[in-house]
């Protein structure tokens, strides 16, 4: 039975049991399997093909780092994008001043404070303080 057979879970189970290429090959064949999707969903959060492969990238990266900490409590997509929504600029305080041109951490501002301005208080323009679509 070869890696592609095998579910999510099954992959996962395996992830635990190997060491070495082995490893790598299981883990190369869960991400490949949902490159796609991370893809698109980086797509619709960061808004420019650039910034979402560098966020595809940030993903893949952190989930790797951490996919020994995978539960199993929801589905291995869920848990995926978790962490694309939570390595956005746009949906993140954390991530709020990474890649949008901020040299400090900007705060996430309200609505009312991104219509009067989308300048931060260092006097950059940073994408987290713009309304889509403006």
């Amino acid at each position: 039975m070869s890696l592609g057979d095998l579910s999510d879970q099954e992959l996962l189970a395996e992830y635990a049991k190997r060491s070495g290429s082995l490893r790598d090959a299981v883990v190369n064949e869960l991400f490949e399997r949902h490159y796609a999707r991370v893809a698109r969903w980086c797509l619709r959060f960061a808004g420019d093909r650039d910034a979402a492969a560098d966020l595809a990238q940030d993903v893949f990266l952190k989930a790797h780092r951490h996919l020994g900490s995978f539960k199993g409590a929801s589905r291995f997509s869920t848990w995926l994008y978790t962490i694309v929504r939570n390595e956005s600029p746009r949906s993140s305080p954390h991530a709020a001043g990474r890649g949008n041109g901020c040299a400090t951490s900007c705060p996430r501002p309200s609505i009312e404070s991104s219509a009067r301005s989308s300048r931060c208080t260092t006097g950059t323009t940073c994408r987290s303080m713009r309304l889509p679509g403006f």
